[in-house]
């Protein structure tokens, strides 16, 4: 893929992204059917995978790329689901990979790639969510989901604001769903040892969402 980047394109993607696709499989394959690797060598090398992904999709300047580390980055969780690590680690990953794939997308104005990256990142929490008990780890829980929702609201409401940027319908789908799934969340994971509390949190989020507003006026 690299020997014929600039000569033929849309081979050398093609090329690459099987690359990937392999040593996805590989990883998986010595962990999950033939023991070679336990779980914490593994989900390390799949966030090396990932990571070299992302800086061929740069170099190919490859939806296609961009789309199968992505895919595989929010999916080594799925993976290796029958022997997560500890949960810090999981959530820690989960929130290095929204960092890196939200920079790619901003760079490359991809909406479409801030939305699929939500999506995997709810999908993992949710994982996260029923392996590691929130309300046994409610203050790693609940930390996890907010620095997700806060890195979101900084991509698709701050970002659009600083740089100017015309706001389309994906956007408007992009805020709804992160507010209405860190809404959910929170409230399902804080309402039984919080209960008297949740009226001021409600206000808060509509209070942020104000300023928000009113900053883009």
């Amino acid at each position: 893929g690299e020997l014929w980047r600039r000569q033929r394109p849309a081979w050398a993607q093609a090329m690459t992204g099987g690359g990937l696709a392999i040593l996805y499989l590989a990883i998986f394959a010595a962990f999950s059917l033939y023991e070679l690797i336990d779980p914490v060598p593994a989900f390390a090398i799949f966030a090396l995978i990932t990571a070299g992904a992302g800086i061929q999709t740069l170099r190919h300047e490859s939806v296609a790329v961009a789309v199968l580390g992505i895919v595989g980055g929010f999916a080594t969780p799925l993976m290796l689901q029958d022997n997560l690590p500890e949960a810090g680690l999981l959530l820690a990953y989960v929130l290095l990979l929204d960092v890196g794939v939200l920079g790619l997308s901003t760079r490359r104005n991809w909406r479409w790639f801030t939305l699929l990256a939500l999506i995997g990142s709810l999908a993992d929490y949710g994982l996260w969510a029923a392996e590691f008990n929130p309300r046994d780890n409610l203050l790693l829980g609940q930390g996890g989901i907010t620095l997700i929702f806060l890195l979101f609201t900084g991509v698709t409401s701050v970002t659009h604001i600083l740089q100017n940027r015309r706001v389309e319908p994906a956007d408007y789908g992009l805020m709804v769903l992160n507010a209405a799934a860190f809404f959910g969340i929170s409230y399902g994971q804080l309402w039984d040892d919080f209960r008297p509390w949740m009226g001021g949190f409600t206000v808060a989020m509509a209070g942020l969402y104000a300023g928000l507003a009113a900053l883009a006026i």
